[in-house]
């Protein structure tokens, strides 16, 4: 019997290394107690809408990916310190990022 994406994400601690099917499998499943997701050189497609449930996150680092943008809902990760997106092929930003209060480090 497979875990749920909760029991997985509570297996892995607050900081977990994601695949793109488990990050879809947590956000479905309320990961709300993550605090930093890395998902270096694992995408290869667009990060979900639904990123912004992860109102706990404070480091999302999905640097290394072939990402072309960010969701808009990023902006709504109020508690996010912490974006590494450095080696994507983004070539804007979404608005949302000014609404990142606590943002400290963008990269």
């Amino acid at each position: 019997m497979r875990p749920s994406a909760r029991a997985l994400a509570t297996d892995v601690g607050p900081h977990a290394l994601l695949s793109q099917c488990f990050l879809a499998a947590l956000l479905s499943k309320q990961g709300h107690s993550v605090n930093a997701i890395t998902l270096g050189a694992q995408l290869n497609a667009a990060l979900p809408a639904s990123l912004g449930r992860l109102q706990a996150l404070k480091e999302l680092d999905v640097g290394s990916n072939k990402l072309v943008e960010l969701p808009e809902s990023v902006g709504e990760l109020r508690n996010l310190e912490k974006l590494d997106a450095e080696g994507n092929a983004l070539t804007t930003l979404p608005a949302s990022l000014g609404r990142l209060q606590a943002l400290k480090e963008l990269g």
